[in-house]
């Protein structure tokens, strides 16, 4: 039985035995794709070769061009007219190329349609936990009427791929460039949708080192540079007004327990601050204790405050950047414009 609607799409780097899981996964699909197209994006670990003698189709890129590149390449080659993006580090349910065609053919509106992580992450440690169940945790909260797209697990309609000109090159590593297509999908007005019955299992191992990374360089600062572009801030996702007051009261909280030292009477607003983030992540501890003990989630809510707090200090990072590169160009257009004058 196959899914003839439907073309995967898996751009992979180095992607070493997580993406030999990826692989088995893909192979066991039932019912199976049209067909499934692997982007090897220049590994120099084999992972093309393995993907080739697994009987994949495979195109490679001629060098290192990121994963948005990678997967316009995949959908050169695509015959579907739905086009499946999979992470090379993720392993997806055998129906999910079924599901995905049903869910289109039941929404001819619908444009897109992503899905969400599991709670079986198999790496074990601290951040790794954290951070799939945190991002397993906003999406089960989210709106269903979704305004990103998800290259990790993401369904689009190959015209409207084609007609918005796919993901944007530019970002050279893997970043938002998911992020942005969802925001020029909702710009030329298709809907997208969240289904929470697409489930997979992420198998990135994250360390602290790589988490703030990804979430500082990867992600808040180029996220905030998106959001002054479009001059539009979605309340949904961590972008809630929730988020956003706590973010104002992990930082009221650390200068206001900074400045005790000299005026003691300052902590009420440490211990006021505190108790509001208490409120805030209630329901966020209620469900990391349920899913991995009440001490797991101690460390996971004492490292969410740290979170808003280089969540804000990142968006503070990123509206200087925009404002130092709006001038940079507004000076080029205008050394240009004398230029052209002097001639």
């Amino acid at each position: 039985m196959t899914s003839s609607r439907v073309s995967v799409i898996v751009p992979v780097y180095n992607g070493g035995a997580s993406f030999d899981a990826c692989l088995s996964a893909l192979a066991a699909l039932d019912p199976a794709p049209l067909d499934v197209i692997i982007v090897d994006d220049c590994s120099t670990d084999g992972s093309y070769e393995r993907a080739v003698e697994r009987g994949f189709h495979v195109r490679r890129t001629v060098q290192r061009a990121g994963p948005a590149a990678a997967r316009n390449l995949g959908a050169e080659d695509a015959h579907g007219d739905i086009l499946l993006f999979v992470d090379a580090d993720v392993v997806v349910p055998p129906n999910v190329a079924g599901r995905v065609a049903e869910l289109f053919d039941a929404e001819p509106e619908t444009a897109a349609v992503i899905g969400c992580y599991d709670e079986s992450a198999p790496d074990r440690g601290f951040f790794t936990q954290y951070k799939n169940l945190y991002q397993r945790y906003v999406h089960q909260r989210a709106r269903r009427d979704a305004f990103t797209f998800w290259g990790a697990c993401g369904a689009i309609r190959r015209t409207v791929f084609a007609e918005l000109g796919g993901f944007d090159a530019d970002y050279s590593r893997a970043s938002i460039e998911d992020i942005e297509l969802g925001y020029r999908l909702r710009d030329a007005g298709y809907h997208l949708r969240l289904d929470r019955t697409i489930e997979i299992t992420h198998l990135k191992r994250w360390t602290l080192t790589s988490l703030l990374r990804s979430d500082i360089f990867y992600r808040a600062i180029p996220w905030t540079s998106l959001i002054l572009r479009s001059k539009r801030m979605e309340r949904d996702l961590n972008l809630g007004w929730s988020h956003r007051l706590a973010v104002v009261a992990s930082f009221l909280a650390v200068l206001s327990l900074a400045a005790a030292i000299r005026r003691p009477d300052l902590l009420v607003v440490t211990a006021v601050c505190v108790s509001l983030l208490v409120v805030l992540d209630a329901r966020l501890g209620a469900y990391f204790a349920s899913r991995r003990g009440a001490w797991f989630a101690v460390r996971a809510i004492a490292w969410q405050w740290v979170h808003y707090l280089y969540s804000g200090l990142a968006f503070g990072a990123g509206l200087v950047q925009y404002a130092v590169r709006r001038r940079a160009a507004r000076v080029r257009v205008a050394r240009s414009n004398a230029s052209a004058e002097s001639v």
